[in-house]
C-alpha cells in the first residue's frame, strides 16, 4: 500500500458531493425533497483522506497518483461512474484528472479510489510539481462526480455532481534531484588539449531505483563551479545529455575549463603527500518524460593522492648502451640509451594525460662532491601517465680528467663514482609547460668502480741475486652498479698494466700486468693476482736492503685499467705510490 501522506478533509461541499453520489434514499413516493433532506443529514458522516500521492509514468508521460479513501455511512450501495476533474495553481489550469475505474462503495464501509492527473506541459506544473515535493501547495479542484444510488434494490437514481474545491496537498514522491550529488561518483579524468580542459567522467546512478516505482531520467544540463582545497579550480559543463536507466547507472562527461596555474598546482600536487578536498556546485536539469526540472546541486569528495612519490622514483631507468664519441675539450662525450621507466603517480582516480618531456638532464658528481658532468635528452620522449617504458637517447658528458687519477700515501684506492644530482624535467601537456626540478636524488650511481690496490707480495732479500724477479700484486676491484663490468685485454694487450718505479731515487724496477678477461658481477667485489716482474733487481740489493727485508716505496707509473659495460670501452689512467 502507498505510504500514508497528509491528511485532507474534503470539506463540507465535496462530502455533500461524495453523498449525493453514494446515497439517494427514499423511494419515489417519497419524493426528490425527501432524499435530499436525508444526503444532507448523512453528509455529516462522510470521512475521506488523502493517503498518497506520487508520481507515476502513465502511457510515456509523467503523473500524479492520489489514493485517497472514502466511507460510504448510507444503508446502500452506490457505483461511481467516474470522477472528473481540472487542477488550478496560480490560477492557471495545470493537469487534468480522472478516476481510473468504476468501483462500488459498500454500506458502511471504507473504500480507496485512485485519481489520475496528466499534467498539462508548461513552467506552471513544474512549478506546482516542484512545490508539491518541497512543502506542498494550495490548488483549486473543479469537477463532477457521475454515480449511481441503490435504494434497497428497489429504486435507482443517477447523480451527475459538480463540486469545487480549494485545498492544500502535499507530496513524499520518490523524485528528489536535490541530493543527486550524493549519487555522483567520480570516476576518471582525461587531460585535453590545449591542456587546461579536463574531461571529467563521473557515474551517476539512479536515486529512484528504490522507489516504489522506479523512474528512469535524462539529465539534460549540468554546470558546475569546481574547487579544490577551497580555491577555485574551473568550470565544467556537461558535453551532452544523460540517460540514467530505471534501476542502473550511467556515465556523464563534463568538461572542465581551468587554467595554468590551477592545472600545475594540481599536478604537482599529486607528486607530494597530499589530500584534495573537490568541492562543485551549481544547477542540474533534470527530465522525466514531459517532466523538466532545474535545482541548485552540491558534491563533496576527498581525494587523497597517498604517501606521495619522489620526483625522481618517476623516472626511473635503466642504462642500455654506451658508445664513446670521444674528447672534445675537457670533456669525453658518450651517447646513452637507456630504458626510462616512467611511473604514474599516485592519484585517487584514474588520469589519462598524453604528454612529452622536452627536456631532461642531470648533473654528474664524483665522490668528493665536485661536478664532474652532466647528462641532457637529445630527443623528446613521447608519453602518457602510466606505468610505461620508453627507450631514451642522450648525450652524457664526463670531464676527461676524471679517467686520469693520481693516488698518493696509504690510500691504494681509486675510487670512481659519477653520482646523478640536480635533476631538471620539463613536460609538455599540449599547451601547458610543467617545468620540474630536484637537487638530491635517490638514484642509484650512474657508473661506479672502486679499485684497491693491496701491496707488492714481499720479495725475499735472496731472490736478489737474480736478474730478474717474478712476483704478484693484489688487486681488489668492487663493481656497486646494477651491471656487470669486464677487465678487458684486448688485442693482447693488458687489462692492468702499469711501470714500477722507486719513489726515493726515481730508479725504473720493472712492470705489471693482468692478460686475461675477468668479469666483476653486478653489486660484488673480486680479488685479482697481477703478474708483477722485477728486472731492476741490481738496484734493490745497493740501495734497498734493510737486514732480512726489502725496503722500498714503489711508484706505480702509467698505470691503465682497461674495463667494459654496457658495449662501451672505458681506459682509466693512475699514478699510485705505494709504501712497503
Amino acid at each position: 500500500m502507498p505510504r500514508l501522506g497528509p491528511r485532507v478533509g474534503l470539506g463540507r461541499a465535496a462530502k455533500v458531493a461524495l453523498l449525493v453520489a453514494i446515497i439517494m434514499v427514499a423511494g419515489p413516493m417519497a419524493g426528490y425533497f425527501y432524499i435530499m433532506d436525508y444526503v444532507r443529514g448523512l453528509s455529516e458522516q462522510v470521512h475521506a483522506e488523502i493517503k498518497s500521492t506520487t508520481i507515476v509514468v502513465w502511457k510515456k508521460k509523467i503523473a500524479i497518483n492520489a489514493t485517497v479513501t472514502v466511507n460510504n455511512p448510507s444503508d446502500f450501495d452506490v457505483d461511481i461512474a467516474s470522477v472528473l476533474f481540472d487542477i488550478i495553481y496560480q490560477g492557471q489550469p495545470v493537469g487534468t484528472g480522472r478516476s481510473m475505474r468504476s468501483f462500488r462503495l459498500r454500506p458502511h464501509s471504507y473504500q480507496d479510489i485512485w485519481l489520475l492527473i496528466l499534467p498539462n506541459p508548461g513552467e506552471t506544473f513544474y512549478r506546482m510539481l516542484e512545490g508539491l515535493m518541497e512543502r506542498g501547495v494550495w490548488v483549486t479542484i473543479d469537477g463532477t462526480i457521475h454515480a449511481q444510488a441503490y435504494i434497497f434494490g428497489l429504486f435507482t437514481y443517477n447523480i451527475d455532481y459538480s463540486f469545487s474545491l480549494r485545498k492544500r496537498i502535499a507530496m513524499d514522491a520518490p523524485l528528489s534531484i536535490e541530493n543527486i550529488g550524493n549519487y555522483i561518483s567520480l570516476e576518471e579524468m582525461r587531460v585535453c588539449e590545449p591542456g587546461t580542459d579536463i574531461e571529467v567522467i563521473l557515474e551517476v546512478r539512479n536515486p529512484l531505483a528504490d522507489a516504489f516505482q522506479p523512474l528512469p531520467f535524462n539529465i539534460t544540463d549540468l554546470n558546475l563551479d569546481i574547487y579544490i582545497n577551497e580555491t577555485y579550480f574551473g568550470t565544467g559543463q556537461l558535453e551532452e545529455p544523460v540517460q540514467v536507466p530505471e534501476t542502473g547507472s550511467a556515465e556523464a562527461r563534463l568538461l572542465v575549463q581551468s587554467s595554468e596555474e590551477t592545472m600545475l598546482e594540481l599536478i604537482k600536487g599529486s607528486f607530494n603527500s597530499r589530500a584534495f578536498l573537490m568541492r562543485a556546485e551549481g544547477n542540474v536539469t533534470v527530465e522525466i518524460y514531459n517532466i523538466r526540472l532545474t535545482n541548485p546541486i552540491e558534491y563533496e569528495e576527498e581525494l587523497s593522492a597517498g604517501p606521495g612519490l619522489s620526483l625522481e622514483s618517476l623516472f626511473d631507468f635503466t642504462i642500455r648502451r654506451l658508445a664513446d664519441l670521444g674528447v672534445e675539450g675537457e670533456w669525453h662525450v658518450f651517447e646513452v640509451w637507456f630504458d626510462l621507466k616512467l611511473r604514474a603517480p599516485r592519484t585517487p582516480v584514474d588520469v589519462e594525460m598524453q604528454y612529452n618531456i622536452t627536456y631532461f638532464s642531470m648533473d654528474i658528481y664524483d665522490e668528493k662532491g665536485n661536478k664532474v658532468g652532466y647528462v641532457e635528452l637529445l630527443e623528446p620522449i613521447q608519453a602518457e601517465l602510466a606505468n610505461i617504458t620508453r627507450l631514451a637517447h642522450a648525450e652524457m658528458r664526463i670531464k676527461e680528467s676524471l679517467f686520469h687519477r693520481q693516488v698518493r700515501g696509504g690510500e691504494r684506492e681509486l675510487t670512481i663514482a659519477w653520482t646523478p644530482k640536480n635533476l631538471r624535467v620539463v613536460i609538455q601537456v599540449y599547451k601547458l609547460v610543467i617545468e620540474m626540478e630536484r637537487e638530491e636524488l635517490e638514484i642509484p650511481e650512474l657508473m661506479g668502480l672502486q679499485v684497491v690496490i693491496g701491496g707488492v707480495k714481499m720479495i725475499s732479500p735472496s731472490a736478489l741475486q737474480r736478474d730478474r724477479i717474478i712476483t704478484e700484486a693484489y688487486v681488489s676491484i668492487t663493481n656497486p652498479t646494477d651491471f656487470d663490468m669486464c677487465l678487458l685485454s684486448i688485442g693482447g694487450q693488458p687489462a692492468i698494466s702499469f711501470k714500477i718505479y722507486c719513489l726515493e731515487h726515481g730508479k725504473y724496477l720493472g712492470y705489471g700486468y693482468l692478460l686475461e678477461n675477468v668479469t666483476i658481477r653486478a653489486k660484488s667485489t673480486k680479488g685479482i693476482a697481477v703478474t708483477v716482474v722485477i728486472e731492476n733487481t741490481e738496484h734493490l740489493r745497493h740501495a734497498h736492503r734493510c737486514g732480512l727485508a726489502v725496503c722500498v716505496r714503489f711508484w706505480l707509473k702509467n698505470g691503465r685499467i682497461v674495463f667494459g659495460f654496457l658495449g662501451l670501452v672505458l681506459t682509466i689512467t693512475f699514478d699510485v705510490i705505494m709504501e712497503e
